[in-house]
């Protein structure tokens, strides 16, 4: 008994092979496309924005409005015929409708999986995009090689010309079914008449997809959980009782982090009767640190409060209570290019324990001065 012959994947891509090409125009191919390019890409940005429409149409209804689906296969029917031009697989330049050697098309479905849309799909089609992409870095070399042969000889070898469409062909059909214009599953296949894969093709693809998904949310966690997103800390360590009594120089407190040239001044503890305008807490007391800071950068740098911290026995990384610029003006500020500002900070410490630290700077992969106290 003769076995059904399968119908081709629902998504069908071709492109007429040109027995002749024009040498110039592959010269200067990339020129030419350029306003194709400029057009793919504005609207490729409108069909993206209404891809979430689409997708929630299929949650809602179980199917795809008919006008929303003719747009995005349009779209994408433009993007192909732009880049099999780019890939000199055609010398006719991309039309927006009509009749083209390029050959795109996808058969509307009647009814879509609601619970496939976006994340099985995803799923289920990495596989396929891994191999896809190493198809397609060899058909960039090989799309180089023959740049060179049109130009010597006016053709694209038929060879590599088969391939780079099956690559393309291979490509569009796992975008397709990615995007939930079909819930048929795309065939590991280059061949145009390739039906849609067998149920088994599916599972496996469907555990090595979440094998991918599961060791790849496992290397971003460790990797979020051991990598210090801050940058390096710079530490001078220096005598407080020293810094209080004002004999510590600019040279013991120089700190470059960040393209910012920091200097610890002078500290003031308790700093209660200079500053007015706080009353700190019950068993607290106020204290002030002074320092310099010089933009050495291209560009203005800003100073926020929460730039400076500081640390005791039982508390880190404390955030001041106040901090200006020049005696007068709050924070955020910015320094110009090449320009300095002197900054007044004010933490509340508990009476009776000596700060263990103070310091500017940090954030993410910022690095940080740190100024130890001995």
């Amino acid at each position: 008994m003769a076995q059904a012959v399968q119908a081709p994947y629902p998504v069908q891509f071709d492109v007429d092979y040109p027995e002749q090409q024009s040498r110039w125009k592959a010269l200067f191919r990339l020129v030419l496309a350029l306003p194709a390019f400029i057009f793919a890409a504005l609207v490729s940005y409108a069909s993206f924005l209404a891809l979430f429409v689409m997708w929630l149409g299929i949650l809602v209804r179980g199917r795809i409005p008919r006008w929303l689906f003719d747009f995005q296969v349009g779209v994408l029917r433009f993007n192909v015929r732009t880049q099999a031009y780019v890939s000199l697989l055609t010398d006719t330049y991309p039309a927006w409708d009509g009749d083209y050697p390029v050959t795109y098309e996808v058969a509307y479905p009647e009814r879509v999986s609601r619970w496939k849309v976006v994340i099985w799909k995803f799923a289920t089609a990495l596989p396929q995009f891994f191999v896809v992409t190493i198809l397609q870095y060899a058909s960039y070399a090989v799309v180089a090689i023959a740049w060179l042969v049109i130009l010597l000889t006016g053709k694209f070898p038929k060879g590599l010309h088969t391939f780079v469409v099956g690559t393309m062909r291979w490509r569009e059909r796992v975008y397709a079914y990615s995007l939930s214009l079909t819930d048929e599953y795309p065939p590991y296949s280059m061949s145009a008449e390739a039906p849609a894969a067998s149920g088994s093709v599916l599972i496996a693809s469907s555990v090595l997809g979440g094998v991918i998904i599961a060791v790849l949310i496992a290397s971003v966690t460790t990797f979020a959980l051991n990598v210090d997103f801050g940058g390096e800390e710079h530490i001078r360590q220096i005598s407080y009782s020293r810094l209080l009594d004002g004999d510590v120089g600019p040279g013991e407190t120089f700190i470059s982090v960040n393209l910012v040239e920091v200097n610890l001044i002078s500290a003031l503890d308790p700093a209660d009767e200079l500053v007015e305008l706080i009353e700190p807490r019950l068993g607290h007391r106020l204290v002030l640190f002074t320092f310099f800071l010089t933009n050495l950068g291209s560009t203005r740098e800003s100073v926020f409060i929460d730039d400076f911290q500081l640390s005791y026995a039982d508390e880190t990384d404390k955030d001041p209570l106040l901090a200006v610029a020049g005696r007068r003006e709050s924070l955020p500020v910015s320094i110009d290019y090449r320009d300095s500002g002197l900054f007044d900070v004010v933490f509340e410490v508990p009476s009776g324990m000596r700060p263990d630290e103070v310091s500017y700077g940090g954030g993410f992969l910022n690095d940080t001065a740190v100024y130890e106290f001995r």
